[in-house]
């Protein structure tokens, strides 16, 4: 809330210096208008009528320019580009204009394109102020459509014989003229409100166009119905109008050339900047072998300043520090610094079509990490964390016991992989889903997710940290990790108890006031028991009763997910048990069309068990097998009782679409489910 308040309080501040500014503007203006309206206006009116608009035109043409030529080299903004090309087209209907010109000033063909031109002006600033162009369009195809529209414009109006109403007769602009006038600013006002409203923030660019819109408003108020030629407020017009070309002009010049040479300038020094901070010297000759840069480092290990190396040749700059090539087996150099020191180091030379960048490493400082010793070893697979080590070429030298047990691979599969191809055989990616993007995320703990060769997915943190030695300088990197899976895991059970609590307190009013209800349902089924003197009405209400009391010891058992309920032993009869289901399960509602066999062994055995929570259960299994069915033809649902090894079995079956072996492991976990309106607690009090 406080940002936005500085926001608009900020905006408040710079449009009362917009508008200051402009009242400025406009008594200069005014004061410059009397002296000319006193002096050179009253004895060259048609001349000066004819340099003011050249001058104006000058200036589009100025911005069309600057547009044209910057579009190759920097980022034009689609609204100025609308700027640019609509203002060539109202410069060359201001040139019809002045070609159009009599030797009594105007004609009512030029008073036309006049307003044809302001109306173009007006509409060009409008249309600027809203970003609604997304594809960049190409400036050969902006100016071709320029040139069919203000063809068509010219020919529509100067060359067709349609009626047009007059607009200018006998030295007096009609009542048409000053109605389509009002039109311009009122347009003018439009692209103001709009432009001040739209702007987040109003930068140098936004504050000259905002201050030209009120100059072009200003003007068309300066023009407005005047039938005196020696008017003041005509010479007032002209002023107010050049100086709004101009502040057009000086807001694409600095978006267009002076914002990338600032940011040019900008990026130039940051390079710079990170080029001294790195720690290997860089040198960079241009393409004449002129050496133009050194960064700090660099300077560091030769013991000069940049000036006593500036602009010398690759030749003079091996003359100057006496290096000889190829000592120590060839892969070292020597030169002697510019204090007499000797330095060996290892370079690496580096073309681009600009010149050349020479890297210089001191040869002492070149430690290897992969000679490790036995201590090193121990020490490593002694620590519970997975440790990765990588060497300056980002190849991995060695590894934990830990980890290889986590991607369960085997360490030689692992050492001398490259970390780009170590993170896609694991596929390792961000916990978002995103895959990882190299190393770039240097110093900071991110979790990934990874897929080992045995197809198991695993969560880790991990931390990437350069390795240095004793002088600073980088010579590898280690990278480590932690396993989250199991605590994930965990954490996932135990946000699962306490959602299953929450629903155990919510169970426990649902079901409160589901047995007041089932109760009157019962009490009503016992006064039509002893009212009916029908047997088959009576039986009606016998089932409705016995369903009744099988709902109410259902609904009680979905409090066992969070509050476990005491098991009632009792001795029963599987197939008496399941025959008790059978309204249930025959039920239209329940079967949904599938078709129901039944198929209870003769030898039944009487097992203990509680009758509630096995009821509970098959009707549930039952349930699932007919939604599994939905998009089946034919279904068929089967229920079956068998006696095996002295024990009782029920067996229900159907022709539904099956468990994928992945989601066969998930069966029973609470929450899960593979229903669009299911609640996964089904299957999961079953299993309970």
């Amino acid at each position: 809330m406080r940002v936005i308040n500085h926001v608009k309080n900020t905006r408040i501040i710079l449009l009362i210096q917009i508008i200051s500014y402009f009242i400025v503007l406009i008594l200069l203006s005014s004061l410059i208008a009397i002296i000319l309206t006193n002096t050179i206006w009253s004895s060259f009116i048609y001349l000066f009528h004819i340099v003011s608009q050249l001058a104006c035109v000058f200036v589009i043409l100025c911005i069309f320019g600057v547009v044209w030529i910057s579009n190759d080299y920097t980022d034009i903004s689609e609204h100025h580009r609308i700027l640019a090309f609509g203002l060539l087209a109202v410069a060359i209907l201001d040139s019809l204009h002045l070609a159009t010109l009599n030797t009594s000033f105007l004609s009512d063909i030029s008073v036309r394109h006049y307003l044809e031109a302001r109306f173009m002006e007006s509409a060009v600033l409008f249309l600027a102020t809203f970003r609604f162009i997304q594809k960049k369009l190409h400036n050969k195809y902006a100016l071709l459509f320029i040139s069919i529209f203000t063809t068509a414009t010219i020919l529509l109006i100067g060359r067709f014989p349609i009626s047009w109403p007059t607009l200018y007769v006998e030295n007096v602009f009609t009542s048409y003229t000053s109605m389509l006038q009002t039109l311009v600013i009122f347009i003018y006002l439009l692209a103001f409100i709009s432009l001040v409203y739209q702007y987040v923030r109003y930068t140098v660019c936004d504050r000259y166009i905002i201050l030209s819109t009120l100059f072009f408003m200003s003007s068309g108020l300066s023009f407005m119905n005047l039938t005196n030629p020696l008017s003041f407020f005509i010479v007032l017009g002209y002023i107010l109008k050049f100086i709004a070309y101009f502040l057009l002009f000086k807001a694409i010049f600095i978006t267009s050339i002076v914002h990338p040479y600032k940011a040019l300038k900008l990026s130039k020094s940051n390079l710079n900047e990170i080029l001294n901070k790195l720690p290997i010297g860089i040198i960079n000759f241009d393409k004449n072998s002129v050496l133009t840069f050194a960064n700090q480092h660099a300077l560091n290990l030769f013991e000069c300043n940049f000036s006593q190396i500036y602009k010398l040749t690759r030749d003079q700059f091996s003359m100057k520090f006496k290096i000889v090539d190829n000592i120590f087996d060839h892969k070292l150099k020597l030169l002697k610094t510019a204090k007499n020191n000797d330095l060996i180091f290892n370079s690496s030379d580096i073309y681009f079509d600009n010149g050349m960048i020479s890297t210089i490493i001191d040869a002492k400082h070149e430690q290897q990490l992969n000679k490790f010793d036995l201590y090193t070893y121990t020490i490593l697979n002694s620590i519970d964390n997975l440790i990765l080590l990588l060497d300056t070429d980002d190849h991995i030298i060695d590894c934990n016991n830990a980890l290889t047990e986590c991607l369960e691979m085997d360490r030689e599969s692992i050492i001398g992989l490259n970390i780009h191809d170590f993170n896609n055989k694991i596929q390792l990616m961000y916990k978002d889903g995103s895959y990882l993007d190299a190393a770039n995320n240097k110093d900071k703990n991110l979790e990934y997710t990874l897929t080992t060769p045995n197809g198991n997915r695993k969560s880790i943190v991990s931390q990437y940290n350069s390795i240095t030695n004793v002088y600073g300088e980088v010579i590898g990197a280690v990278s480590i990790a932690a396993d989250l899976t199991d605590f994930k895991k965990e954490y996932s059970n135990l946000q699962n108890q306490e959602r299953l609590a929450l629903i155990g307190q919510m169970g426990s009013g649902i079901v409160h006031e589901t047995k007041n209800y089932l109760s009157s349902i019962k009490g009503y089924c016992e006064l039509l028991l002893l009212s009916l003197r029908d047997e088959r009405q009576k039986g009606y209400a016998s089932k409705i009763q016995f369903i009744a009391n099988d709902m109410n010891g259902l609904i009680s058992e979905y409090l066992n997910l969070s509050k476990p309920s005491q098991i009632i032993l009792d001795v029963l009869s599987l197939n008496e048990l399941i025959e008790s289901t059978r309204y249930i399960l025959e039920s239209p509602s329940f079967i949904a069309g599938s078709t129901l066999d039944i198929d209870l062994c003769q030898s039944d055995k009487d097992v203990l068990a509680d009758e509630s929570q096995l009821k509970h259960v098959i009707i549930n299994l039952a349930k699932n097998s007919v939604e599994a069915m939905k998009e089946v033809d034919h279904a068929h649902l089967i229920i079956k009782t068998v006696v095996k090894d002295n024990n009782m079995q029920v067996i229900i079956s159907d022709n539904g679409i099956g468990i994928s072996p992945e989601n066969l492991k998930k069966i029973g976990t609470p929450f899960f489910t593979t229903k669009k309106t299911g609640t996964g607690l089904g299957l999961s009090s079953c299993y309970k």
